[in-house]
């Protein structure tokens, strides 16, 4: 009999509930966290330091870069992933006028710190490049099958029809490598790697 069936309860709440209920209590595990290491990846980062600004702004003209949303850019968990003993990082090169997507990978084994620059440049706020999105993020992932490497990015709530069509050609942005390139050599470890979007020149 489920005592809980008429009340518009999780089942993990249930569970709780039900615990508690048997006079059980719920024990919570003291670990202690420690820093192993500390690698520096950049001080060129991008970062808007500019005005928050709305939609159909004109450039300000100056090297600040004016945003929306926010001042740095979301990256969330997407942005680091392991992979045996690599640490991937996705995240874009300052300022204003560079912008590129870069990949990189510190070799826990060697010590190196590895970066791949892509042809992409963030695409700004609703495709307006001098204004900063910072939902604008870029997803990572390793395929522990082949040790393919992914990343998407620019992609927050675009598609082919949106804002005049400024993204009809180039509305998924996605960059995969070759299989095992995750784990070549640092000095093999470059832009080659990875399939060429064919829409670049």
């Amino acid at each position: 009999m489920n005592l809980f069936k008429n009340l518009n309860i999780s089942p993990l709440k249930q569970l709780l509930l039900m615990t508690s209920f048997l006079g059980a209590s719920i024990q919570y595990a003291n670990a202690e966290v420690t820093l192993e290491d500390q690698i520096k990846i950049t001080d060129i980062g991008l970062h808007f330091d500019g005005q928050d600004v709305g939609f159909n702004v004109p450039d300000n003209g100056t090297d600040k870069y004016d945003y929306h949303f926010g001042r740095n850019i979301s990256a969330h968990g997407d942005a680091v992933k392991t992979y045996k003993h690599y640490v991937f990082m996705t995240w874009y090169r300052g300022g204003k006028d560079d912008r590129h997507v870069m990949l990189s990978r510190y070799n826990t084994a060697t010590g190196k710190v590895k970066h791949i620059e892509f042809p992409h440049q963030h695409t700004g706020f609703r495709g307006d490049w001098w204004i900063g999105e910072s939902h604008n993020t870029i997803g990572l992932a390793v395929s522990p099958q082949n040790g393919t490497i992914h990343i998407v990015y620019d992609m927050h709530a675009y598609d082919n029809n949106k804002y005049d069509g400024k993204f009809k050609d180039d509305y998924f942005r996605y960059s995969y490598s070759v299989a095992g390139a995750a784990e070549v050599s640092d000095e093999e470890f470059t832009l080659e790697k990875f399939v060429k979007d064919t829409k670049l020149n």
